[in-house]
């Protein structure tokens, strides 16, 4: 991520394993508040994560994502070309 992003939770939706495990400082109104240093599942800017770590993944290998047509890739000297559908990188 370029830049850091931040959330609120509230502190009652948190596990008490998570408050055993972590320093985890609830502020007077009820609310932990996270600093989000990667990509994370509902962040509308994980696609865009996941995206940027598969070109850096597989372009050592030979293959970039086709200009104009999303979700398909190919390889520089081959002829192999695929499309790549993602549910979950978890």
């Amino acid at each position: 991520m370029k830049y850091f992003q931040y959330m609120r939770i509230k502190a009652d939706i948190i596990p008490a394993e998570v408050y055993a495990e972590y320093d985890v400082p609830v502020n007077p109104d009820g609310y932990v508040y996270v600093e989000i240093r990667r990509g994370m599942y509902g962040l509308k800017e994980a696609g865009k994560i996941a995206f940027d770590q598969l070109v850096k993944k597989l372009a050592p290998f030979g293959y970039s994502p086709v200009e104009h047509t999303p979700g398909v890739w190919k390889h520089k000297t081959r002829k192999t070309v695929f499309t790549l559908c993602v549910d979950d990188f978890g």
